[in-house]
């Protein structure tokens, strides 16, 4: 008897509770922020496991983020496209901006300090480069830049941040959806393991010329990274301490490069497309072409002859025109993981 009534109280109290609760929620108008959530960030059963970035204009910073719905509603808002947020100064002590949107919020009152990422009012991010006292979310802190570095960065004038979600697209300002180069950079970042990384945080350089021992460098993890033992290095200027000394090494012992001369390798000279074509050629065995290609400027007596003729079979590359496939043309970063995406990415 006692153990009906207890059951009998509770199926009371979770009615009650029900009820006070949907009292609550149209009472503080939390229909319309729920909708606005719901409209604009993709549903998900689960947590977003993927990293969530964030640059202060052209600056990656490091984050420690919450582990609240906060934050991973924000993540979910950022999956389709990054969110870039126009900030103003206030107070001397934050940049405030709007979101567009609601996000799920649990304000307590909170002291900040510099670094702190909050959210206020369900609507705006504010990071602070000084301190306050308010009712806030909190989101993160910015862990790799001091006070003074903060200052810097937000107290000098109105600034953007913009906020990335995923692992599965580049996250440099001069990479774009609708580049030749931007599946092929996706695909080096995400290869195991990973054949590039950008020249900086913010910036992958497509255009920028590859070297030597960058092309190497690329090749080797493009080929999985294999382990190089007991070959004896012949060029002098390849130290073991330099990033690409296994690539060049593996390079070598697998006939993919004899060096510039029989002791030099080279490693800061620009590659030439002729040069990138002959590396791949050579790293998938030498396959033979069966429909030889028309370039006016690369002769049967050229060393990247058969090189040029298997990659135009195989789309590796097309030319630089109809009649011409400049041989001698440095040889940019786009383009080397362009290659090497259709060499060895899609198959």
């Amino acid at each position: 008897m006692k153990k009906k009534i207890n059951f009998a109280l509770l199926a009371v109290c979770i009615v009650l509770l029900t009820i006070g609760f949907a009292m609550l929620l149209s009472a503080c108008g939390s229909k319309s922020v729920q909708e606005s959530v719901l409209q604009n960030i993709p549903s998900a059963e689960a947590e977003v496991n993927l990293p969530l970035q964030m640059l202060i204009g052209d600056t990656a910073v490091a984050v420690d983020w919450e582990e609240n719905e906060s934050v991973e509603a924000l993540k979910k808002l950022c999956l389709q496209q990054s969110l870039t947020i126009s900030m103003s100064m206030y107070g001397g002590f934050e940049q405030v901006g709007p979101i567009g949107t609601e996000l799920p919020r649990n304000d307590v009152q909170t002291t900040t300090e510099p670094g702190d990422i909050v959210l206020y009012s369900g609507n705006q991010v504010v990071v602070y480069y000084g301190s306050n006292s308010w009712a806030y979310t909190r989101l993160g802190h910015i862990s790799d830049q001091s006070e003074e570095e903060m200052a810097a960065l937000l107290g000098n004038g109105d600034v953007t941040i913009t906020f990335r979600a995923g692992e599965n697209r580049p996250r440099w300002n001069d990479v774009n959806p609708g580049e030749y180069y931007f599946d092929a950079v996706t695909w080096a970042v995400n290869h195991d393991p990973q054949i590039t990384n950008g020249t900086s945080p913010v910036t992958f350089s497509p255009a920028a010329e590859c070297t030597r021992g960058q092309a190497a460098a690329f090749l080797w993890r493009a080929h999985g990274s294999e382990p190089v033992t007991g070959e004896k290095n012949p060029f002098t200027d390849v130290s073991a301490s330099d990033y690409y000394y296994d690539a060049v090494l593996w390079a070598y012992k697998n006939g993919i490069t004899e060096g510039t001369t029989e002791t030099t390798f080279s490693p800061d000279a620009k590659c030439t497309r002729g040069q990138i074509v002959t590396f791949l050629w050579r790293s998938e065995g030498k396959p033979e072409a069966n429909a030889p290609a028309s370039f006016t400027d690369v002769g049967s007596s050229a060393y990247y002859y058969e090189p040029v003729q298997w990659a135009v079979e195989n789309k590796v590359t097309n030319g630089t025109s109809a009649s011409t496939f400049s041989p001698d043309a440095k040889c940019t970063r786009g383009q080397i993981v362009t290659f090497l995406y259709r060499a060895l990415g899609e198959k």
